[in-house]
């Protein structure tokens, strides 16, 4: 049965687009069982072949789980996986455009043609004896035009330069680094050096097709060109994710994150964020240990961050954050990203031991930044989760350090922050300075009294003794702020006395 599916021929008719999700077709499951076999030591001559062409197959669903099928054959043969994955980078590289062909049967025959020249290469380059192969490169996205030459439908406003009409199909390509055993390929030196490189380039190659070295004005310029990316930008951050708890904090920031840091603002969040979000949940929620190098490049990832002019406060400032990039940065670097997950390590499942870890980076954000109402609203939601762990003494810093000019932050208006920060104080008053059943008791008795006052105006509750101050006035949230900002250094300067 499987070499009656191995051997069928790869046709598609017109109306099946290439990216139709076709889960029940049959050479799925035969790349599969190939895959089976080589990984359990039952190979067959023509195995290895096989599932190539199946990686060639023109439907993506069929390609995708080949490939995926060859990643896995890594422990069994290193070799074999490599080229494979470089076979999946090899069919996303398309050559300039062929001229027009006029009928589906000639495209059909040129799209087979060039997949079939990418398999056989791929497999003289596993055939082969000796080091391994580098991975193939997206073509230059850019090219140089003469200066007498005609102006080209491509070309931009910069000198001389225009698009380059090879083309990389990221989506796809995306799909293939997704697949990749980053961890497996890192434990061995020769596929380590090689796997470092293609990454550096695919950083550079993205970053001069959005942002090209000759464009004036990179940092502040917005212009990006018409490079659809998406796909592949989000997984390149991920994949960069994936390496950084493999190589050492300096050569990840001097090699791989230098490059994204000193791009303009757009740019750089659109890959920082998923690299952000993917370290934080591998290497800080989910991580048995919180390493030295993971807070090292969230601290440059954070500098970078607050250097965005959306978080930078200034009477100009509307409160207002741009994108969908910034928003996901901000909750993961506030570690506020994931909610509940139970078997995580740490945070998510509801355990804040390990919070002073992080701290630091915690506390240059909401300094920095927490006068943006969208920064403060998320580092209150993680102080609601961190409950008790989280320390009064450091929460009232946090917040009276909000204030400039004796008046609070003016994009805070209209929102819910300043009842978030009245109902945190009292729960940590709550917690520091409990009622017992004696002033519950007289609480109730001089309940009367109280309402015998109301027409004189609202009574003067005191912090101390646990009454409820109505906090949905900016005014009573400033006072239960300063008022617990006073405890904590009483408290303080009790401690040095005794001491």
């Amino acid at each position: 049965m499987i070499d009656r599916y191995r051997t069928a021929a790869d046709e598609v008719s017109e109306d099946i687009s290439r990216g139709s999700v076709i889960p029940w077709h049959p050479q799925i499951f035969v790349a599969h069982a190939l895959a089976a076999r080589i990984r359990t030591g039952h190979r067959q001559p023509l195995d290895g072949e096989a599932l190539y062409r199946l990686v060639a197959h023109p439907l993506e669903a069929v390609s995708l789980v080949a490939l995926s099928a060859v990643a896995s054959c890594w422990e069994r043969d290193l070799r074999f996986a490599w080229s494979g994955l470089n076979l999946g980078l090899r069919l996303a590289q398309l050559l300039p455009r062929s001229p027009y062909l006029p009928t589906p049967e000639a495209r059909r025959e040129a799209a087979e043609s060039r997949r079939n020249a990418a398999m056989a290469e791929s497999l003289r380059e596993y055939q082969a004896v000796g080091a391994l192969t580098p991975w193939v490169q997206p073509f230059p996205s850019w090219v140089r035009t003469s200066p007498g030459a005609r102006r080209h439908r491509n070309a931009t406003d910069g000198e001389g330069w225009e698009h380059s009409e090879a083309l990389w199909h990221s989506q796809y390509a995306a799909k293939v680094l997704e697949l990749v055993p980053v961890a497996a390929i890192l434990m061995n030196p020769e596929a380590r050096a090689l796997y470092l490189d293609a990454l550096e380039a695919l950083v550079a190659w993205t970053l001069d097709t959005l942002n090209p070295s000759w464009r004036t004005d990179r940092r502040q310029g917005r212009e990006r060109g018409n490079a659809n990316l998406f796909e592949w930008q989000h997984q390149l951050g991920q994949s960069l994710a994936l390496v950084a708890p493999h190589v050492s904090a300096t050569e990840m920031h001097d090699r791989l994150l230098r490059p994204l840091l000193e791009q303009p603002d757009e740019l750089a969040m659109q890959v920082l964020a998923p690299f952000a979000e993917t370290v934080v949940c591998a290497d800080v929620l989910d991580a048995p240990l919180i390493q030295d190098g993971t807070l090292q490049l969230l601290q440059a990832v954070l500098a970078r961050t607050l250097e965005h002019r959306d978080l930078r406060r200034s009477r100009y400032s509307d409160g207002r954050l741009g994108g969908f990039d910034l928003p996901r940065l901000v909750k993961s670097l506030l570690f506020v990203s994931v909610e509940r997950a139970p078997a995580s390590a740490r945070f998510a499942n509801g355990r804040w031991d390990h919070l002073m870890q992080v701290m630091p980076l915690v506390d240059r954000m909401v300094r920095q930044a927490g006068w943006n109402p969208y920064v403060a609203s998320q580092y209150l939601a993680l102080c609601e989760r961190a409950g008790s762990a989280y320390s009064a003494d450091t929460f009232a810093d946090q917040v009276l350090a909000q204030i400039v000019d004796n008046r609070l932050p003016s994009a805070w208006k209209g929102t819910a922050i300043l009842a978030t920060i009245a109902a945190l104080v009292q729960a940590h008053a709550d917690r520091q300075h409990p009622l017992g059943s004696a002033d519950g008791i007289g609480a109730k008795a001089a309940s009367g009294a109280r309402r015998t006052r109301r027409s004189r105006g609202p009574p003067q509750r005191c912090f101390a003794a646990k009454r409820v101050i109505p906090w949905s006035t900016a005014g009573g949230a400033y006072l239960g702020v300063l008022v617990l900002s006073v405890h904590v250094w009483t408290r303080r300067l009790l401690q040095a006395s005794c001491s």
